[in-house]
């Protein structure tokens, strides 16, 4: 009698389990991952819409979200980051709210083209976007330098530490 009741017990833990995470919501990295599968079946004319519409997108949100920091006093270094995560995140997550974790996330992506030139990151930013989701769209030798350099400063800082694989 009482292994069956502990049947019954797992079994109700896994179905509360279960339907827990069906709740959740997705990572930055598994909604990207799912509209790059779908935008591979695609036909090639709806890529390039498609394409033209992402850069127009990160680019008029990058225009919109800097201006409104530039009215509000901030300095133009602070301008362009706000213009490139408001980049991201109106592409990436398309204007949902988003949890701390997952705005971390959104953040991680902005940190190549933070330091860039305004007018150089705001470029960068928008044909990166259209990478992960159109990547023989994009313009490459606009991004690649920046997230090339931030490879190497991460290589160099970690150099720095104790136990750099740790």
């Amino acid at each position: 009698m009482e292994w069956l009741i502990g049947i019954a017990v797992v079994a109700l833990v896994i179905f509360f389990l279960a339907n827990g995470r069906r709740d959740t919501v997705p990572t930055v990295r598994q909604h990207t991952r799912s509209a790059q599968e779908r935008a591979k079946s695609l036909p090639e004319d709806e890529k390039d819409e498609l394409s033209a519409e992402v850069r127009e997108l990160a680019l008029e949100q990058y225009d919109m979200a800097s201006a409104k920091a530039k009215e509000a006093g901030k300095d133009d270094a602070f301008a362009h980051q706000v213009g490139v995560l408001r980049a991201v995140s109106a592409v990436i997550v398309q204007g949902e709210r988003v949890d701390p974790y997952r705005e971390q996330e959104l953040q991680m992506e902005t940190v190549p083209f933070n330091k860039l030139p305004p007018d150089e990151g705001r470029r960068a930013v928008s044909e990166y976007l259209v990478y992960k989701f159109f990547p023989d769209r994009a313009d490459e030798r606009s991004f690649s330098p920046a997230l090339a350099s931030f490879k190497r400063q991460l290589s160099a800082d970690a150099e720095k530490q104790n136990d750099p694989d740790g």
